[in-house]
């Protein structure tokens, strides 16, 4: 983003780009003022200079609201956001975190003559020494430093993670829904991150089980079945998987709490189980 852009990047995941100019892996704003909102972005290298994930100079005046920045680096200085110049940053509601593992110089956010405005964001685990959250620059007053607790590396909240109803409903940005599509704000208050956790277990301990029958409920022999399951119209990423058995049962684990609709390629059959 340059040259008095101000274009809005949501819901999108910026992951696995490197750059060779001074910096910005993931991206790069230089007199512009993006609206960066419900983004991954995350394992992104600036490999000559600094901003693994966010480089900002100029007079730029981005708003990073509701954003996982994660596991970047730079060659240099910072490997999440990198501001400089007369850059004024609003970051509020991010997660930022694991940036800058490779470099002591590292941090998650690194302010070299910038005027950032952070608040309400979990900052945590950030350069080689993992206490390199800050530089140039201090925490907000609702700032927090823990662990977010994503579950199975996915970057959604656990149920007991301290970035739950720890946002600011009043951040420029918020958009209605996250990055899943879900409801923005429940329970009141909004979350840090991409996801709002919807009160729902993650738990990989849960699974569905059952039998795929046909042609008034006779068994199935031998076959290839193909099965999907869907939740809240929200098809997951069990869709298409195939399973084979001498008698059409199937068990998976790994899924969320609530009711799904399966689907089986033999007939127009629909199962509603709860686990």
């Amino acid at each position: 983003c340059k040259y008095y852009s101000s274009p809005s990047i949501i819901n999108c995941t910026i992951s696995g780009n490197s750059a060779n100019w001074s910096g910005g892996g993931g991206i790069v704003c230089y007199n512009s003022s993006p609206s960066i909102t419900n983004c991954i972005i995350s394992e992104n290298k600036a490999c000559s200079g600094s901003g693994g994930g966010i480089y900002c100079s100029g007079t730029s005046s981005p708003n990073i609201t509701n954003c996982v920045i994660t596991k970047n680096n730079a060659s240099s200085n910072d490997g999440g956001i990198y501001c400089c110049g007369n850059s004024s940053l609003f970051i509020y509601n991010n997660i930022i975190t694991e940036n800058g593992t490779t470099s002591i110089n590292s941090y998650g956010i690194y302010n070299d003559g910038g005027n950032p405005i952070i608040n309400y964001n979990c900052v945590w685990g950030n350069g080689l020494s993992s206490t390199n959250n800050y530089f140039g620059c201090s925490a907000g007053i609702y700032d927090i430093s823990v662990n977010p607790q994503f579950i199975d590396g996915n970057l959604r909240l656990g149920s007991s993670s301290l970035c739950i109803d720890a946002g600011s409903n009043t951040a420029q940005g918020i958009s209605l829904t996250d990055k899943d599509g879900n409801s923005r704000i429940v329970n009141g208050i909004i979350d840090m991150g991409a996801y709002e956790y919807q009160g729902t277990s993650y738990s990989s301990s849960n699974s569905i089980s059952g039998m795929v029958t046909y042609a008034s409920n006779k068994s199935i022999s031998g076959a290839m079945v193909k099965i999907v399951f869907e939740k809240k119209t929200k098809t997951l990423d069990l869709k298409g998987t195939t399973f084979t058995s001498d008698n059409g049962t199937y068990t998976i684990t790994g899924l969320p709490i609530g009711t799904y609709t399966i689907r089986a390629s033999y007939d127009d059959f629909y199962s509603y189980r709860t686990v």
